[in-house]
């Protein structure tokens, strides 16, 4: 085959798993709508606290809501984080929500971060994936970054009886 038709082919290819890609995105992004609730292990040592429980409201129309442990979610948004070759190479995850933190992460022991990165991979009802925090590499609890582990996130159903309240 000669080097131009190798070109030819591998462009109309790309240009193939390119459009499959986008139309699975939109697809998948509209069942992802609803509230999405579920808990992180903390993996960093120089927390008291051991766990970090993730709230997203991710709407049809884009902008992300939420908690990330104390600290409110704001200006977030879901990114596609691979594309085909990154998935059938198990490289990166599916997707990673980014956003700013309002308030403390761990209101308890003070610590607080601006923004959060969770990557996340979708199951087709579930998201699984992690947590990780602004910061540095070094630094403790003032100015290291914050990472936690083995999120799920399990879409919420509102209770039907008056006397459940709350999310999540």
């Amino acid at each position: 085959m000669r080097p131009t038709m190798r070109l030819t082919v591998v462009v109309m290819l790309m240009s193939v798993l390119a459009a499959q890609a986008s139309s699975q995105t939109k697809a998948t992004r509209d069942s992802m709508t609803g509230v999405w609730c579920g808990s992180a292990q903390i993996v960093v040592t120089w927390t008291a606290q051991r766990n970090l429980g993730v709230r997203l409201l991710i709407p049809p129309s884009g902008e992300i809501t939420g908690q990330v442990g104390d600290a409110r979610l704001v200006a977030g948004r879901l990114e596609l984080n691979r594309g085909a070759v990154g998935r059938m190479l198990n490289f990166k995850t599916d997707y990673l929500i980014v956003g700013k933190l309002d308030g403390p992460i761990i209101a308890s022991e003070k610590i607080t971060r601006g923004e959060v990165k969770m990557p996340l991979n979708w199951t087709g009802s579930e998201f699984h994936g992690g947590v990780n925090t602004d910061g540095w590499k070094f630094g403790g609890k003032d100015h290291m970054v914050l990472a936690a582990s083995h999120l799920v996130l399990r879409r919420w159903i509102a209770p039907t009886s008056r006397r459940v309240r709350g999310a999540c």
